[in-house]
Formats: C-alpha cells, sequence, structure tokens
C-alpha cells in the first residue's frame, strides 16, 4: 500500500535550526482519504477482538503470580470495566476499526483529535472528524524533525505510513508528517545509525527471513516500517504486548499484510488470522504473529534464531521483576548471534532502571553514541548480547 499521492502542492519555507528548510505541502490526509476498510477486513478486525479479548489472563493462580511467571501481573490495563476509546475496539463497531489511527494515543501521547501532547482517547469518534482534522495546519517541530531526518536517510530507513484506517496528518514531501511518524521515524534513526538496520538487511539479503521481537508493539507501525525495509517475506515479526494494545497491532498488520500469513497465539497454539485455524506449532514461514505478555515466554522459547529484540520506551515503565524477565528471555532466545535494542530512559520518578537491570542480565552492550542529527533516537539507545558486539556501520547519508 503506497503513501497517499501528491495533490496541489504549495512550497512552504520555515527557518529551522538557524537554516531555512524548504518543502511541498499538500494539505491535511483526513480518514475520508484513506482507503476504505472492506467487508472482509471488517469481519477479520471482528474476530481478532474476539479472539485477542479471549486472551485475557484470568485470576492468577498462586503458583503462576510470581513475577518469573507472570509478566503482565500489576501493568495489565484491563483491571476495572472496559471503558472509553482505549477499549472501544473491543466492542466491534466498524466506524472505531475505520479510524483505529485515531486512538493511538496511548502509545504515543500525542492526540491527533485535539492537535496536542496527552490529550483524551475520545469514546466515539465525532461526526465531523474530517473538517476538525482539516483545521490543523501549524508547522510543528515534530513534522521539521521528520523532514530533517529523512532527507539525510536512505529510502529503506524512511518511515511512510500508509493511508489506512484513519490515518491523518499534514502530508509534507509527499508523506504523512505527524507527531506519530516522526515518533517511529526516531527509532528507525537509531536503528540505523546504530547499524542494527544494515546488519538485519544483510542477513535477509543471504536468504534468510529474519525474525524480529517487538516487546510493546504498539499499534504496530514499526512491524510495518521494518517489513518495508526488509522486502515481503524478509521478516518474521512477532509482537508482544497486553491484549488491549495486542488488538490494535493485530488487526492493522494482518490487514495490510493481507496474503502473508499472520497468526495469534493462544494457550492452544497458533489460529491464523486468514482462516481462523488452529494449529499446534507455528509454522517455519510466518508474516506476524501477536503475542499476549503471559504467553510470551512459550512463544520465544519455539523460535530460533531470534535476530532482533526490540524495546521502546515501555520497559521503563514496567517493574524491575517484569524488566528482569524480559531480559532473562533474551539471554535464553538471542543465542551467540542476536541483539536486543532499547530506547529508554529515567525521565520521571516512576520509570526504571533499565540499562541497569539488563547490564546485570547480558554480558555484552550498553549506551550507543549517537550522532546528531539524522540519527537521534527519542530515548537513549542501547544494544545488549551475549557475544562482544560487532554491527556495520551505517551507510554513508544521503547527500
Amino acid at each position: 500500500m503506497s503513501s497517499p499521492a501528491e495533490s496541489e502542492e504549495t512550497p512552504v519555507t520555515v527557518n529551522f535550526r538557524g537554516e531555512p528548510l524548504t518543502f511541498r505541502y499538500a494539505g491535511h490526509l483526513t480518514p475520508a482519504g484513506n482507503r476504505r476498510l472492506t467487508d472482509a477486513e471488517y469481519r477479520t478486525a471482528s474476530a481478532l477482538a474476539d479472539l485477542i479479548g479471549g486472551l485475557r489472563r484470568p485470576a492468577a493462580s498462586p503458583e503462576a503470580s510470581t513475577p518469573t511467571r507472570d509478566i503482565s501481573a500489576g501493568d495489565n490495563a484491563w483491571s476495572g470495566e472496559m471503558a472509553g476509546g482505549w477499549h472501544s475496539l473491543f466492542l466491534k463497531e466498524r466506524r472505531q476499526f475505520e479510524h483505529l489511527r485515531l486512538l493511538c494515543q496511548p502509545f504515543t501521547g500525542f492526540d491527533p483529535i485535539g492537535n496536542t501532547l496527552g490529550g483524551p482517547v475520545p469514546a466515539v469518534i465525532p461526526a465531523d472528524i474530517d473538517a476538525l482534522l482539516q483545521r490543523h495546519t501549524n508547522v510543528s517541530i515534530a513534522m521539521m524533525e521528520l523532514l530533517l531526518a529523512q532527507r539525510r536517510l536512505p529510502d529503506h530507513a524512511r518511515v511512510r505510513l500508509p493511508a489506512f484506517l484513519g490515518e491523518a496528518g499534514p502530508i509534507c514531501d509527499g508523506v504523512v508528517a505527524s507527531y506519530d511518524a516522526w515518533s517511529l521515524q526516531t527509532q528507525m534513526n537509531g536503528l540505523y545509525g546504530s547499524g542494527v538496520l544494515g546488519r538485519l538487511r544483510e542477513t535477509a539479503g543471504r536468504g534468510r527471513p529474519v525474525t524480529v521481537v517487538d516487546i510493546g508493539s504498539g499499534f504496530g507501525g514499526l512491524g510495518y516500517q521494518l517489513g518495508q525495509a526488509l522486502s515481503p517475506g524478509r521478516q518474521r515479526f512477532v509482537a508482544i504486548d497486553l491484549p488491549d494494545s495486542l488488538l490494535f497491532a493485530a488487526i492493522y498488520l494482518s490487514l495490510l499484510w493481507a496474503g502473508q500469513p499472520t497468526y495469534v497465539a493462544t494457550p492452544e497454539g497458533y489460529v491464523s488470522t486468514e482462516t481462523g485455524h488452529l494449529s499446534a506449532k507455528l509454522p517455519d514461514s510466518f508474516a506476524g504473529v501477536f503475542v499476549v505478555t503471559h504467553l510470551a515466554e512459550r512463544v520465544l522459547g519455539e523460535l530460533r534464531p531470534v535476530d532482533l529484540i526490540l524495546n521502546f520506551r515501555s520497559m521503563q515503565e514496567m517493574s524491575d521483576a517484569q524488566v528482569g524477565h524480559y531480559g532473562e528471555l533474551a539471554r535464553a532466545a538471542l543465542g551467540d548471534q542476536g541483539l536486543l535494542y532499547e530506547q529508554n530512559d529515567m525521565v520521571r520518578a516512576v520509570d526504571r532502571d533499565v540499562k541497569r537491570i539488563l547490564g546485570g542480565i547480558l554480558p555484552f552492550g550498553g549506551v550507543i553514541e549517537e550522532t546528531d542529527p539524522p540519527h537521534r533516537a527519542m530515548g537513549t539507545a542501547s544494544l545488549w548480547s551475549n557475544q562482544p558486539i560487532d554491527t556495520a556501520r551505517p551507510a554513508p547519508l544521503v547527500p
């Protein structure tokens, strides 16, 4: 699926960091400009809501409630009644599915409807949503950062959000230049600048699909961007998250990767998102598998080799026990060749010292030196491994 088409472009020049930055502005993408959800896609999304909703962790038994066995304990957003936009996808209303991307504030903190950080998740999508979004024409720092990074990075490292499921934002230089796009770009910046993305592409180029595990997969945007960077069929993407969040990624990626095999992990095995059939084992060839947190240990134990485990700014919000458990899972899954890449910081009183915890589990790694500005990440980036880390340096910047 391609990015929104360019139309009625207007050259705009702004002063950014003391220098002029000129870009082509083509208005604001709204859900009306997105590809519509088909009846078959709506049925798939509804089936995923039922399936993942059924994976809500039951009341834990004493033997399953220790931190090393139930890594969702204490952080499960399912506590209390289903209410508000955060849970509305499970109600299977077609309009909510069609505007999924407008319900993603919990993943980046940005409210696209109010055009602000920290805005509420809407209980319903306003009837005049397209008119509301069309009013957002201001230039933002995030937009400028995104455009600057994209000009200095090769095409495979540039974020391109597809016009689907309610995607919205200003169209600049032919791409959606929204806050969410910038947030994803900071992740791709770090993966490129560290040499990790080049390492994945090299492995995929030799004919072996790479296995990427994303702990805290959000709405699935990074999985989609990595799939574009590695070409179809070259990535096996494992999305791990709480049920509330996992539904977003399952819908987004299953529909965008139509025709490629995707699955939902269950206690009994793996359910095909296309056919609904249950398999006891995950096939060697798959595009994506969606895993609730309390099944992560089993699924990772079945996957070999794991090339890369990712976490972006969610481990810092976990308990020390949860971070430690994921570190232990990573040490077992990565073997001699895999890497753990994370962007986490201690900026609030609730944040955990992720790097200290991981450094006590994985024998090699630490903070990555970044080049500024094209490789800037949103959080402090680190690499961890069971063996000394040797990543190829990134290719030269685009002139």
